[in-house]
Order: structure tokens, then C-alpha cells, then sequence
């Protein structure tokens, strides 16, 4: 075969190669998006609770965020490494060993310092009644200043779908979350 026709055989089975190969993958891309959506469960609306604190947003950003702010109020025990990626792990009992069975692990997603924080359960503890539906949702916790010594905080979880489990779990953090917000405002409640 002459060099020519060869190299114009080559030329023409490399775009002929590359051609295929950019066609498989934009439908293989295409093919993937399309099941994703089909697979993906619909959402539903999230919870959000919500209340006014009688104390500056730096002082409840740290009953939020550190060790000591969450178990002067939420839990017994806790341990924080508040940081992209880090573990909030808590345990609601005071006599309790952080990893036992009775811990509750949530993954920082983001944070933005005094005004929110995201975060994600990995963990529940054993008797967790929705072993299916925690994975799917997700908490944005914001800290809006009120005037000069007051905070609005506000709850958003979000990430639910409408199948019966996750619903009955978005009732479980409707109360569960007003009840975190009732201790909150009861801790920093000025005597009358």
C-alpha cells in the first residue's frame, strides 16, 4: 500500500475512532442523567422551625458549635471537630461514652462563621426508627442578628422524599427541632 493511502486510511480511522468514542460517551452521559432522574426520589418540602434568642449571634453560634456550648444546653455529652468534613457526634445522655451505641454522628458540610452551618447524619444511634430516610436529608442551621443582643435562629432540613418513611420522619424533626429551639430560648431567658 502506498504511504499516502495509508496515512489517509489512518487519518480517517482515527476521526472515525474519536467520532464513536465522543458519540458513546455523550450517549452513555445522556443514558446516566436520564436513570438518574427517573431513580431519583421526589422532594419534598423540608422542615423549618425557627425562634428568637435573647442573646448576640456569637454567643449562640457557640451553643451550636462547641463542646462545651452544646452540652450546656442540647445534649450530655459531645464531641466537636467543627470543620468542613468533621463530626459532630452527641449523645442526648449524660452518663454516656461518645460512641456507643446511643451516638448520633453529623458531617459539617459547610459553615459560614455566625450566620450557618450545614450538616449531614452518617450516624444514628441504634433504635433509630427511619434506618433508610436519614441518608437522603441534610440541616442548614442560620444565625440572623435581631437588634443589638438578639439572634433569629432557623432550622431548615431538607432533602425529603414522599415515600412513608421519610415523611414520618420530616414529622419526627418538625417537633423534635421546635423542642431543640424551645431549650435554646429557655437557656437564654432572662428572668422576670
Amino acid at each position: 500500500m502506498k504511504p499516502a493511502v495509508q496515512n489517509m486510511l489512518t487519518a480517517f480511522s482515527v476521526r472515525s475512532l474519536v467520532a464513536a468514542l465522543v458519540t458513546t460517551t455523550v450517549a452513555t452521559a445522556v443514558a446516566t442523567t436520564v436513570a438518574s432522574a427517573q431513580a431519583a426520589p421526589t422532594e419534598t418540602t423540608g422542615t423549618f422551625n425557627e425562634a428568637v434568642v435573647d442573646a448576640p449571634p456569637t454567643e449562640v453560634w457557640r451553643a451550636f458549635t462547641t463542646k462545651a456550648g452544646m452540652e450546656s444546653w442540647m445534649v450530655g455529652k459531645a464531641e466537636v471537630d467543627f470543620r468542613v468534613g468533621g463530626l459532630l457526634r452527641t449523645n442526648y445522655r449524660k452518663d454516656s461514652v461518645i460512641g456507643d451505641e446511643g451516638t448520633i454522628e453529623n458531617a459539617v458540610l459547610s459553615f459560614d462563621p455566625q450566620r450557618m452551618y450545614s450538616i449531614k447524619i452518617v450516624k444514628t444511634p441504634k433504635g433509630f426508627p427511619f434506618a433508610t430516610a436519614y441518608k437522603s436529608v441534610w440541616t442548614v442551621v442560620y444565625f440572623e442578628p435581631v437588634g443589638v443582643d438578639k439572634t433569629k435562629v432557623s432550622i431548615r432540613m431538607l432533602g425529603y422524599t414522599h415515600d412513608d418513611e421519610s415523611q414520618k420522619m420530616r414529622e419526627f424533626f418538625v417537633r423534635g427541632n421546635q423542642y431543640t429551639l424551645d431549650q435554646l430560648v429557655a437557656k437564654y431567658r432572662t428572668p422576670k
